[in-house]
C-alpha cells in the first residue's frame, strides 16, 4: 500500500520513508508479547502499533486492516519460531488444541481490501496449516514450494520441520513480508499458474503446500512423471 503525506506543503511518498515489511515485522514483533503471554490481541493495542511503527493513523491513510492482518499473522509466525518446535513434540491433539487457543487470541478478519477480494487472499488458518503440514509428511530434506504464499504461515509449519522452502506470491506487499521472515529463500513474485514455467532448469520441489489446501508429494524417482495428492479445503 502506497500513502501520501504532506510536509511543510510538499508530498512525499511514504513507500520512500517506509520499508513496509519490516514495519510489519515490528508490529508483529510487539503483538507477538502478547500470544507469548496468552494475552488477547485488543483492536486497541493493534491501533497503537500501527500508528507507531507506520507514522500515522488508518483514517490518515497511513495504513488499512489489511496491513494491520498481516502483522497479526506475521505475529504467529514469530510466536511458532518461539514455542513451536517443542509444541510439535505434542500429541497431534495436543498441537491443534494449543494453535486453536493462539487463533482464539487473535482478531477476526472483519475488513477486506480491493487487493484482498481481487487476488482472492484467504489466509490458511494455524490448525489447518498444522494438518496439511502433517498429511504431506514433510522431512528435513524436503523442498518445499508454496505456489501463493501469503505471509508464510503454510511455510513456516514446513520450516519446523527443516525443511527448505521456495515460494512465491504475487502481491507485492506481501513479497516484501516474506523477504523479511524467510531472507536468503528463493521467492517468485508470478501468477502461480504459470509458476512450472519458471522452475524450468530450477531444482525441483519435493512437496508442493498450497491453499486452497492440497498437498502435492513427488516421489523422488518419478518427480516428472507421477504425483500423490491430499486436498484439504480451506473453506
Amino acid at each position: 500500500m502506497v500513502s501520501l503525506i504532506a510536509t511543510q506543503g510538499t508530498l512525499f511518498d511514504l513507500e520512500t520513508v517506509l520499508d513496509y515489511g519490516q514495519s510489519i515485522l515490528n508490529v508483529a514483533q510487539e503483538l507477538t508479547k502478547s500470544l507469548i503471554e496468552q494475552r488477547t490481541i485488543s483492536t486497541r493495542t493493534i491501533q497503537a502499533q500501527m500508528n507507531r511503527y507506520f507514522l500515522g493513523t488508518a483514517a490518515s491513510g497511513a495504513w488499512q486492516w489489511k496491513d494491520a492482518y498481516e502483522a497479526v499473522e506475521v505475529a504467529q509466525i514469530l510466536y511458532l519460531r518461539q514455542k513451536g518446535y517443542k509444541l510439535l513434540l505434542e500429541s497431534p491433539l495436543t498441537v491443534l488444541l494449543e494453535l486453536e487457543k493462539l487463533v482464539a487470541l487473535c482478531p477476526t478478519q472483519t475488513r477486506r481490501s480491493e487487493e484482498s477480494v481481487q487476488l482472492q487472499q484467504f489466509s490458511t488458518p494455524l490448525p489447518l496449516a498444522y494438518l496439511v503440514a502433517k498429511a504431506a509428511f514433510i522431512k528435513a530434506d524436503d523442498l518445499m514450494l508454496e505456489p501463493s504464499a501469503g505471509t508464510g504461515l503454510l511455510a513456516q509449519m514446513a520450516k519446523l520441520h527443516s525443511a527448505s522452502l521456495m515460494l512465491n506470491e504475487l502481491a507485492h506487499d506481501r513479497s516484501k513480508i516474506l523477504r523479511r521472515l524467510f531472507p536468503g529463500t528463493p521467492l517468485f513474485s508470478v501468477n502461480a499458474e504459470q509458476i512450472n514455467d519458471y522452475l524450468v532448469g530450477k531444482t525441483q520441489p519435493s512437496v508442493v503446500l498450497m491453499n486452497p489446501s492440497t498437498v502435492f508429494v513427488v516421489p523422488e524417482n518419478q518427480q516428472s512423471q507421477s504425483r500423490r495428492n491430499t486436498a484439504i479445503p480451506t473453506q
